[in-house]
């Protein structure tokens, strides 16, 4: 819904700037906290369905800690076990299958993005010192601890925090507010999207990928037997693609992968990915979460993950009482989010980098070096269970 403030000043524990899913997972995180909350959303827009709906069993641990993961799984959450791997003639290269694995929860759990991010707001609501406001004109940092928000229809508000979070994306204004760099890279080519249904069975919801001779294409499982393609396109193919009704996408998308049966194909949209790591994930009395620090390539469809295990992190330096975060402290918790947690990402994150390098290449010397490393962990036991991990959210 949509609230307007009640009054020209607001003092709150947290102030969050950003509604699609890293902003309010950290609301929803401390709903029972006893601390005031104010998340700031520009839009009041529906976020977009095509973006990523997975989520780990690491994730899931953090989540039913959080107390959220029942919500979830009541909105309609369903399970998938693993992903199986596919070559250019549909024959299969790898599967990897998280069912006897020592976790607490051995599969993955997957929702629309835009219901994710629904059931965290309504989480977060459960605080009765949770104020969501949306949508809003703009906002400006005043000084550390102050910012001003502007509306079209009502007074302006100044909100007093004790803590900042910057969950406002890759553009992030707020990175931009407290002068933090950030590493950003464009990839070369656009993700094409298209949603369909299985035209064969699919029990387990596997997300099956077809490694082509040059390409890279992903099906993705949706609620309700509905699947997501993804694929990257070259310039000169985005109006081929973009004019093809049905019959012709199944037919081109089974040209480039064979073991994909998918029906009632409909082209959605093109995205364009981008990587963005920021140099430095705090600022005074603030610290970035999800895009607004580590945008990444969906190759491995981590962001959202990501995103809420360093929430946890995040928390996890920040215990107690909001009254006690303050002076050393607070900037003790988020000098350790930086100094810490930032480093222990890295290499998650530049794995998925070059995931999202080897997708973009769309080479065949590429895909044939994958496919080598593939069958290397198909063949051996213990590098697949270390494999299948690190898809799980855990380390190698």
């Amino acid at each position: 819904g949509v609230t307007h403030p009640r009054s020209t000043e607001t003092h709150t524990d947290v102030l969050i700037i950003g509604g699609g899913i890293a902003g309010p997972a950290l609301a929803a995180a401390l709903h029972n906290r006893d601390i005031s909350v104010t998340l700031l959303e520009r839009s009041d827009a529906p976020l977009d369905t095509a973006r990523g709906d997975h989520l780990q069993p690491r994730t899931l641990e953090i989540l039913a800690d959080w107390g959220i993961l029942p919500a979830l799984l009541e909105a309609g959450a369903e399970q998938r076990r693993g992903t199986r791997w596919f070559d250019e003639h549909g024959d299969p290269l790898l599967t990897v299958d998280l069912a006897g694995l020592p976790l607490r929860f051995p599969a993955y759990r997957f929702l629309n993005h835009e219901t994710i991010s629904q059931v965290l707001l309504n989480m977060a609501a459960r605080n009765p010192r949770f104020q969501l406001i949306r949508p809003l004109h703009r906002w400006r940092l005043q000084a550390p601890g102050q910012v001003r928000v502007e509306h079209r229809d009502a007074p302006a508000q100044q909100f007093r925090y004790r803590l900042l979070i910057g969950a406002d994306g890759a553009a992030s204004g707020v990175r931009r507010a407290l002068g933090i760099d950030a590493e950003s890279k464009r990839y070369q080519h656009p993700i094409g999207v298209l949603f369909g249904r299985w035209a064969a069975g699919n029990p387990d919801n596997d997300l099956l990928v077809s490694l082509g001779s040059e390409r890279i294409v992903s099906a993705i499982p949706r609620t309700g037997g509905g699947c997501k393609i993804g694929l990257p396109l070259r310039r000169d193919e985005l109006d081929h693609w973009r004019g093809l009704e049905a019959e012709g996408l199944e037919q081109a998308l089974r040209t480039l992968a064979p073991a994909l049966a998918i029906r009632d194909l409909r082209f959605d949209g093109l995205y364009p990915p981008t990587r963005v790591l920021a140099q430095r994930w705090i600022g005074e009395l603030a610290a970035l979460v999800g895009d607004a620090c580590h945008a990444m390539h969906p190759a491995r469809s981590q962001g959202m993950n990501i995103a809420i295990q360093n929430i946890q992190a995040l928390l996890e330096g920040l215990p107690g009482d909001a009254a006690t975060w303050s002076g050393e402290r607070l900037a003790s918790a988020l000098r350790r989010y930086d100094e810490e947690v930032r480093p222990a990402m890295e290499p998650r994150l530049q794995d998925n980098h070059a995931a999202g390098q080897l997708m973009d290449a769309m080479s065949e010397d590429a895909n044939g070096m994958l496919k080598s490393r593939l069958a290397a962990v198909a063949a051996d036991p213990g590098k697949l269970e270390r494999y299948a991990l690190a898809a799980a959210g855990y380390d190698r």
